[in-house]
Order: structure tokens, then sequence, then C-alpha cells
């Protein structure tokens, strides 16, 4: 899944590795990239992490904010900040850098144990 933001210049990418025995698993990961470059495999890290996650999905309330939409998930890493010069050269005093804050937006009403 990838969603670009309202400026034109960014894309939140869903990647799903899957791995494990019979019943498999799956590991979501989600990066933010430059509009329709790939994931570079070169150490980019990615803004959030889980070993479970249902109805997840990216989305853009505007060109600073990424809200990460789920049901329910094992989290196993997030950040609530990127920078553009992860992807980009940003210019020598950072002239052209870009910050995005990255909320997680649980669905409402789902709790464990209830």
């Amino acid at each position: 899944m990838r969603v670009t933001d309202p400026t034109g210049q960014f894309d939140a990418v869903v990647i799903t590795e899957g791995y494990g025995g019979a019943a498999g698993s799956i590991d979501w990961y989600i990066y933010i990239v430059l509009k329709g470059k790939p994931v570079p495999s070169d150490g980019l890290q990615p803004i959030f992490e889980a070993s479970t996650l249902n109805g997840g999905e990216p989305v853009w309330k505007d060109p600073h904010v990424l809200e990460i939409h789920y049901d329910f998930a094992y989290i196993q890493g997030f950040r609530n900040v990127w920078w553009s010069h992860e992807v980009e050269n940003v210019g020598p005093l950072g002239e052209r850098e870009w910050d995005i804050q990255i909320h997680l937006s649980p669905s409402k009403g789902n709790r464990l144990g209830t």
C-alpha cells in the first residue's frame, strides 16, 4: 500500500514480510519515501513496525501529520517524527528540511480484555 501526502512530495509505504512454519507469520513495516520511489534496502528505518496488524492504514491528516490507523496491533517499533534528510539532500544548512509527525490512531472501542 502506498499513500501520497497532500503536497505530492512523499509516500507512506506499507510493506509486509512473511516468514515462519506452517502457520506462517507476517511482519508489517511503514516507511516514508520520496513519491514513487521504492523503499531503499540500505538501512532506511521504518517509522512503524508490528508483528500483528489488523486494519492498518496510513492516513495523511495534513502535510506534516501522518496517522497510522489500526484495529489491533502488536507494535514492535514506532517513532513519532520523521525528517526529509533521511531520503534526500536538504542542503548544507538544512534549508529544505521537512518534518512529519506520526500519530498512532487505534480504533475506538477496541481494547484488550473487553
